[in-house]
């Protein structure tokens, strides 16, 4: 969360609860990577002569400050919402930021906590609401109603009478025909044409444009941390890792799951680092011990089969002192109960907080974000514990999700054996994960079914391709109340 604000017409102060420590940065190092040379990073609690915050309780502390103005530049809509609604229950005022070369036509309505960037044309009795973003070169027709809180992104069109809903986001260069409504929370996609109405809590790209999915999951319970208590999700997070990170580990216990070659390959590193693997648990760890056993003269490593492990006594005595858990793939979520007494850290294959849960690949693929691997310390919460690595890679817009599944499991592999030294000794480091988003099971069967009265686009369709191009998944084609499985067996490029 970044907030701009102003203690009066001659001085502002910049405040951001990023928990990063600037501190730690090489300033002049970073300023030379810059290409800008009149920017700089925070530095020694100050960024441009003014402190930077770090604390949940912001409001408390900009109040004692004697600061009265205000403005969100939270980037997630539905965050920055909550944020505004807060705002307004104090007696701080908002204000907006409008860029110089942004043309206001006459009659337009923009209310405070707005903010304009370089180059936007607002028309004739456009309304304008707190917290909306316009990046740079957004040309808002007459009459358009953006509502609260959305943002639109560098080179969007509307024509006359849009109306945009609340917290919805329109991606770069999407154009939008006169007369059209955006439902709150909806997506709109890079270079999108919207020809009709598109409900709330969908997402729609194309030429023209489709929606592909609804029902977009976002963390609606967020809620801003009451300015004199602390913040009970930071606080959980601060539980965690003051817990974990620190704490010194003399063995290890592998979870394995169906991919019986990636769990092998997981054990093997640990094994090749000389590290101390007592246990092998889940209903396939015999197959895994079997496929790395051949190799192994004088380890025997006990295999447990059970799938509710933790009901054993025998085992909560023999294996949860001292010990760390790894991850690697297991079917089933470990109870609270476990995870507070056996501190177990996770190599998820996505780069979260984004994808979380099922088919990172395929989300990935359809809503166009970063892949990768993360290394992080389980909680309850499934895929939101504290990160302790992370490396990402983007879609070339050509790799298949089985070519990503392969390049992400490489990469976690590659992650567990570079930190695996540092957490077992109690050196490791993590920070708590932003908002991201969840995907279930249950979404990939809409977001794969394409009925035979409605158009995609080739670019959409070839995306669907990749997106199952893996484990021998597919997509269903809907006709005439018959649906058909299409499987993708291979994609071949032709030279």
């Amino acid at each position: 969360m970044n907030v701009f604000f102003q203690k009066n017409a001659s001085s502002s102060l910049t405040l951001s609860v990023d928990s990063t420590n600037f501190a730690e940065l090489d300033v002049e190092k970073e300023n030379l990577k810059r290409l800008c040379k009149t920017t700089s990073f925070p530095h020694n609690g100050l960024f441009k002569g003014h402190p930077v915050i770090v604390s949940a309780n912001w409001l408390e502390i900009i109040t004692k400050m004697g600061v009265t103005k205000i403005l969100s530049l939270e980037p997630n809509n539905q965050q920055r919402k909550k944020q505004i609604d807060l705002i307004k229950t104090t007696n701080l005022q908002l204000v907006s930021a409008i860029h110089p070369t942004a043309l206001i036509l006459p009659y337009a309505q923009i209310d405070d906590g707005v903010w304009i960037n370089s180059g936007c044309i607002v028309g004739y009795k456009a309304e304008i609401r707190s917290g909306v973003f316009l990046n740079t070169g957004v040309n808002i027709d007459h009459h358009n109603v953006l509502q609260e809180c959305c943002q639109v992104d560098p080179g969007v069109v509307t024509a006359g009478n849009v109306v945009l809903g609340e917290c919805c986001h329109i991606h770069t260069g999407a154009v939008l025909i006169n007369r059209i409504q955006i439902g709150a929370n909806s997506i709109v996609g890079a270079g999108a044409v919207v020809l009709k109405d598109i409900q709330e809590n969908c997402t729609a790209v194309g030429v023209p444009a489709k929606i592909i999915k609804e029902n977009n999951i976002f963390n609606m319970n967020y809620t801003q941390p009451n300015p004199t208590q602390p913040n009970p999700t930071q606080r959980q997070c601060h539980d965690i890792t003051s817990l974990y990170d620190g704490k010194v580990f003399s063995k290890i216990i592998c979870f394995v799951g169906k991919d019986i070659f990636y769990s092998a390959s997981v054990i093997t590193v640990l094994l090749a680092k000389q590290k101390n693997v007592v246990a092998i648990v889940g209903e396939t760890a015999d197959l895994v011990w079997t496929e790395i056993s051949a190799g192994l003269k004088n380890n025997i490593i006990p295999v447990i089969r059970k799938r509710r492990f933790w009901e054993d006594s025998e085992f909560n005595t023999l294996y949860f002192s001292n010990a760390l858990g790894v991850n690697c793939g297991y079917d089933y979520i470990i109870p609270e109960l476990v995870l507070s007494s056996l501190p177990i850290i996770n190599i998820h294959p996505a780069a979260l907080p984004l994808n979380r849960g099922c088919h990172h690949s395929f989300w990935g693929i359809i809503d166009k974000t970063p892949f990768g691997a993360t290394l992080h310390w389980m909680t309850k919460e499934l895929d939101q514990g504290p990160i302790i690595s992370q490396i990402t890679f983007c879609d070339d817009g050509f790799i298949s999700a089985g070519e990503i599944q392969e390049k992400s499991n490489q990469l976690c592999i590659e992650l567990l054996a570079e930190h695996i030294d540092s957490i077992l000794d109690g050196e490791s480091i993590s920070k708590s994960q932003s908002l991201g988003t969840y995907h279930s099971k249950k979404e990939i069967i809409a977001a794969s079914t394409l009925c035979s009265n409605k158009t995609v686009s080739v670019d959409y369709l070839f995306d669907l391709c990749r997106a199952v191009n893996n484990k021998k998944n597919g997509f269903i084609i809907e006709k005439d109340g018959r649906k058909f499985l299409i499987k993708i067996e291979k994609m071949v490029e032709l030279l």
